[in-house]
């Protein structure tokens, strides 16, 4: 991997400045770690695990599970899931460094081999621009019912967004709502009849029972509070609980 070098234009990021020193270090240390498209793994245990090694008598776990969600609030970073990994995105990454560049035989600057999947909002912008190709090959057919302005796709993203949104707002969380793996829990639920309601309604109940709860193992039961775990097959479990225990 290149040698990463910081921009100056670093230390007066208003953004960067809004927080912590020690959510400060860590983000510096994060801008190292990442790769030339400004991505790198974000598991808590494995940030820790890197860009701690040297001093983990003096930094735990939750502290970098703290310094991490304040760089999320300020916009810096965001968080996007796949399988059961996290990948980190460093909001603007060529504002705040730049590596040093390797070049070919022919002189041409080339990057090195991505180290993370390719971030929802990258692969959306690749289907963007592929979606011009595609009309231009296509013969335009009449749409059956005027009435119908927007297109059910569309439709459907939306939904997601504002449940995401929801989601991220009531928890102070930094999902995305284009990664693959919450789109699929989504429309799974969807399909089965749930409408936003029900998934607003979820999020609260689970919020009020897992908020500040550890187990006695000491594992920290707000870390329920994500997609996967609230919108998966359990979600009619939670529906129904959540009517149970709703007061009258």
């Amino acid at each position: 991997m290149p040698n990463r070098i910081l921009k100056e234009s670093t230390l007066t990021s208003p953004n960067l400045n809004e927080c912590s020193i020690s959510a400060q270090d860590l983000f510096k240390r994060i801008l190292v770690m990442v790769d030339d498209y400004g991505c790198c793994e974000g598991n808590i245990p494995i940030i820790y695990g890197r860009a701690y090694s040297m001093c983990m008598d003096r930094v735990t776990i939750n502290d970098v599970k703290k310094w991490r969600q304040e760089l999320i609030d300020n916009k810096l970073i965001e968080i996007w899931e796949e399988g059961k990994r996290e990948y980190i995105s460093i909001s603007n990454s060529e504002k705040h460094l730049f590596s040093k560049k390797c070049y070919t035989d022919e002189g041409k600057p080339t990057r090195h081999r991505r180290k993370t999947p390719e971030p929802p909002e990258i692969i959306e912008q690749k289907e963007s621009q592929q979606e011009p190709e595609r009309a231009n090959t296509k013969k335009e057919v009449p749409n059956p019912n005027p009435n119908l302005k927007h297109n059910p796709k569309d439709k459907v993203s939306s939904i997601i967004k504002e449940i995401v949104d929801y989601l991220n707002k009531k928890v102070g969380t930094g999902y995305l709502p284009t990664t693959e793996l919450t789109r699929k829990l989504i429309k799974a639920r969807l399909k089965e009849g749930n409408n936003i309601d029900a998934f607003k309604w979820v999020i609260d109940v689970k919020y009020e029972e897992w908020k500040g709860k550890h187990l006695q193992d000491g594992k920290d039961c707000e870390d329920w509070l994500r997609p996967k775990t609230l919108f998966s097959n359990n979600f009619e479990g939670y529906l129904n609980q959540s009517k149970r225990e709703k007061p009258e």
